[in-house]
C-alpha cells in the first residue's frame, strides 16, 4: 500500500517539476492502465523490484507529460467529466438533505414543546418564535438578516395562524401537529409568492415567473446551448468519419501517412466521447425542460384562480382560498428544484466545454481531405472497404466459432451461449430496446481498421454472443463476426488495453474493474489514503468474534485458603484418617497391560440412636357445684348401694340447696 502511493506521489512530483499540474486522480487512472497493459512485469499484488518501480513511473509520466495529445485530453475529459456530473447532482442532493434536516429537526422541537398550562405565556413565545423560524428555513431566509422578509413571513404567519391558536395547537397529537405545520408553510409560502407575482410583496425570491421571466430564460438558454453544441460536435464526427472512410475505402497511399490517419482516428474518439457527453446532458436538459413546461402551466393555472378568486375583494373564506395558495406553493417547490437540476446540468456543460478544444485539430474543416471526401462521395454502406485489405488480421483464437455453426434466432434463445445469434426486427419484439455492446459501434472496424468507431447498422440485424449484443457497419463485417466471434470479442479488448481512453466510450467498465469510476467519486479528499485505482485486490475476510467472561478469575487467590479455625480442624481430622486407609489393588495375567486403579474409601463411622422417654404426674381433680337448686324429687327411692348413715341423712334433708364437693382420684 506505501509503495503504491509512494509511486504516485513520485508520478505527482515528476510531473510538477515538469511544470504540469497532474491530479492524483489522473496519476493514479494512468500508472494503472499501464500496468494492466504490460501485468506481467508490473505486478502491483506481488513483489515489484526497484527496476519495475522506475519503469512505471517512467512510462506513466511520460504519458502524461505528452503535449497536444487527443487521448490524454480525452481520459482527462473522462474523469472531469464524471467527476465533476456527480458533484454538480450532490451539491443539490446536499442542500436539499440539509434544509430537510434543519425542518425535521425544527418539527420535532416543536412538537416536544409542551406548555405546563395556558398560562404558560413564556413557553407559548417560544413555540410561535420557534414556528416562524420553521417558516423562515422554509423561505431559505434563516440566515439572511433581511427585514423584508421577515416582515412578510410575520405578516403571513399572524393572519394564517394568530397566536390564539396556540392553545388549540398545543393540544393536538404529534402527528396532527406535524401536519398542521406543513400546510402552514406551504400556505405561508403560497401567499408570499401571490404577493410577488401582483407587485405587492415577495422579498427574498430571485426567480420568477413573471416580466423577468428567469426560469424560462434559464431553460431556453440552456437547452439552447446543449442543442447548438450536440449540432456542431455531430457535424465535427461526420466529416473526421467521411475522410477515414475516404481513406480505408478507397485505400488512399498518397500525402497521408500511417501516423495521420492514426492522429485523426484518436481525434475522431475525442470527439465522438465529447459528443456523447453532449448527448448524455442534453436527454437530461430535455427531460428538465419538459418537466419545467409542466410545472410552469400548473403554477399559471393555480395563480390564474388566485387572482380570479382574489380580484378586489379584502376579504376570503379560508377554506376556499387555503387549498390554492397550498398548491401554489407545493408547485413552485417542485419547479425550483427541478431548476436546480438545470442550472447543475448546466454547469457541467460549461466544465465539458474546457475540452471543446483542448488539443490542435489536425483536420480543420477548410481541409483539403474533408473536400476530396466531400467530392468523392460517401460511399454504398454495403461496399464500405471492398477496396482495401484489412489492416490488422486477429491471430486465431480458442472458441472460434465456424460459420455453419452460426444460427439465426430470437432473444429467447437461451441454449448455447457461445453460438452467436443473428436477430431481426420481425423475429425479436424488444428489438429496438436491446442494450447494444461497445456503446453500438462496430467491433469489426475498431479490430480490422485500427480502432475505427463507426456506428453499426442494427437494420443488418443484432448478433447475439455471449449475452451481449453487436451491430455491424455491413453484411461483410457481420459475416466475419459470425465466422469467429470469440476471435474479434478478444482482439477488442487486447486493442482497449493499448488504448485506455476507448474503456468508457465503449462501456468496458465490467471488463477492467480495476479502472471504476466508481471508485474515483467516492475517493475522499484525504491525500493520505491509498488511491482506489491503484489499491491491491481486497484480501479474503472471514466472519470473526471474541467474548470476554462476566466475571473474571483471579490468578493469585488461593482457593485452598482457610481463615475459620474449624475448618482447618475438620481438614486437620481427614489428613490423619488418611493415614489409616488401606489401599487395595489387584492384577492378573490379563490386566498387566492395564493401568492401576486405586481405591480409596473413608472408615466406616459408629453410628448409634437415641430414644425418648415420657413422664408425668396426674393429680386429683376436685369438682364443685349446687344441688338442689331446682327441688327434690317427690319420689324418694333409696339405693341400695346406700349405706344406713347416709339414709340417715337423706332423711334428715328438708330440700334446701346445698354446695357439693367431690374429689376424684383418677
Amino acid at each position: 500500500m506505501d509503495r503504491i502511493s509512494k509511486i504516485v506521489a513520485d508520478i505527482i512530483a515528476r510531473c510538477k517539476y515538469e511544470g504540469v499540474e497532474v491530479s492524483d486522480t489522473l496519476a493514479a487512472f494512468i500508472c494503472r492502465t499501464a500496468v494492466q497493459e504490460d501485468s506481467n512485469r508490473f505486478c502491483l499484488d506481488g513483489d515489484v523490484d526497484s527496476d519495475g518501480v522506475a519503469a512505471l513511473t517512467q512510462r506513466s509520466v511520460t504519458s502524461l507529460l505528452q503535449k497536444d495529445s487527443p487521448s490524454l485530453e480525452t481520459i482527462k475529459m473522462q474523469l472531469d467529466f464524471d467527476l465533476c456530473y456527480v458533484k454538480h447532482e450532490e451539491e443539490v442532493e446536499k442542500f436539499r438533505a440539509a434544509k430537510a434536516k434543519k425542518i425535521s429537526n425544527l418539527h420535532r422541537s416543536i412538537v416536544l414543546l409542551q406548555p405546563s398550562g395556558t398560562g404558560d405565556f413564556e413557553t407559548l413565545t417560544t413555540l410561535y418564535r420557534q414556528i416562524f423560524t420553521l417558516l423562515m428555513v422554509h423561505a431559505d431566509a434563516e440566515k439572511s438578516g433581511d427585514r423584508n422578509i421577515e416582515r412578510e413571513v410575520a405578516a403571513a404567519l399572524e393572519s394564517v395562524f394568530p397566536r390564539i391558536g396556540l392553545k388549540s395547537f398545543v393540544s393536538m397529537a404529534p402527528d396532527d401537529k406535524k401536519f398542521q405545520l406543513k400546510e402552514l408553510a406551504s400556505i405561508v409560502g403560497g401567499i408570499r409568492l401571490f404577493n410577488k407575482e401582483i407587485g405587492k410583496g415577495g422579498a427574498g425570491i430571485s426567480l420568477s415567473l413573471g416580466p423577468s421571466h428567469t426560469i424560462r430564460d434559464n431553460v431556453t438558454s440552456v437547452s439552447k446551448l446543449a442543442s447548438e453544441e450536440v449540432e456542431e460536435a455531430n457535424q465535427v464526427c461526420t466529416e473526421y468519419t467521411e475522410v477515414l472512410l475516404h481513406i480505408h475505402h478507397y485505400n488512399v497511399k498518397d500525402n497521408v501517412t500511417a501516423e495521420r490517419v492514426k492522429r485523426w482516428q484518436e481525434e475522431l474518439n475525442n470527439k465522438r466521447q465529447f459528443l456523447s457527453y453532449l448527448q448524455s446532458l442534453y436527454e437530461d436538459i430535455d427531460v428538465s425542460t419538459e418537466k419545467i413546461s409542466r410545472l410552469t402551466s400548473s403554477f399559471d393555472n393555480e395563480l390564474n384562480t388566485l387572482k380570479a378568486l382574489v380580484g378586489s375583494r379584502t376579504s376570503l373564506p379560508k377554506g376556499q382560498v387555503y387549498p390554492v395558495f397550498e398548491a401554489l406553493a407545493k408547485a413552485w417547490d417542485e419547479l425550483e428544484a427541478e431548476h436546480q437540476l438545470l442550472l447543475a446540468r448546466s454547469r457541467s456543460i460549461k466544465s465539458l466545454m474546457e475540452f471543446k478544444d483542448s488539443f490542435t485539430r489536425t483536420l480543420s474543416p477548410q481541409s483539403e481531405w474533408i473536400l476530396k471526401a466531400k467530392r468523392a462521395g460517401m460511399p454504398p454502406q454495403e461496399d464500405w472497404f471492398e477496396h482495401s485489405e484489412s489492416e490488422n488480421q486477429p491471430k486465431n483464437a480458442l472458441g472460434a466459432v465456424t460459420r455453419h455453426e452460426a444460427k439465426e434466432g430470437t432473444a429467447d434463445d437461451s441454449n448455447g451461449n457461445d453460438v452467436p445469434v443473428r436477430m431481426s426486427v420481425d423475429s425479436t419484439p424488444e428489438f429496438m430496446q436491446l442494450p447494444l455492446e461497445y456503446q453500438g459501434y462496430c467491433p469489426w472496424t475498431i479490430v480490422q481498421r485500427g480502432g475505427l468507431l463507426l456506428p453499426g447498422d442494427p437494420s443488418l440485424g443484432v448478433i447475439q454472443y455471449k449475452n451481449a449484443y453487436h451491430v455491424f457497419v455491413n453484411e461483410r463485417a457481420l459475416d466475419e463476426f459470425m465466422a469467429n466471434p470469440q476471435l474479434y470479442v478478444s482482439a477488442v479488448h487486447d486493442f482497449v488495453v493499448r488504448k485506455p481512453e476507448l474503456i468508457y466510450l465503449l462501456r468496458l467498465q465490467e471488463s477492467f474493474p480495476d479502472t471504476s469510476m466508481a471508485s474515483l467519486m467516492k475517493m475522499t479528499n484525504n491525500r493520505t489514503h491509498v488511491h482506489p485505482l491503484l489499491a491491491p485486490n481486497a484480501v479474503q475476510k472471514v466472519d470473526a468474534g471474541t467474548s470476554t467472561p462476566i466475571h473474571f478469575v483471579e490468578k493469585n487467590l488461593d482457593v485452598n485458603y482457610e481463615w475459620n479455625e474449624w475448618s482447618l480442624r475438620r481438614r486437620a481430622i481427614k489428613i490423619a484418617n488418611l493415614r489409616n486407609y488401606k489401599t487395595v489393588s489387584a492384577q492378573t495375567t490379563l490386566s498387566n497391560f492395564r493401568k492401576d486403579v486405586d481405591q480409596q474409601v473413608w472408615l466406616p463411622t459408629d453410628n448409634t440412636t437415641q430414644t425418648g422417654h415420657d413422664k408425668g404426674t396426674n393429680p386429683t381433680k376436685t369438682i364443685t357445684y349446687f344441688a338442689g337448686l331446682r327441688g327434690t324429687p317427690s319420689d324418694k327411692r333409696a339405693s341400695k348401694y346406700v349405706d344406713d348413715d347416709d339414709e340417715k341423712e337423706s332423711k334428715d334433708d328438708d330440700g334446701r340447696p346445698a354446695i357439693v364437693s367431690y374429689t376424684f382420684d383418677l
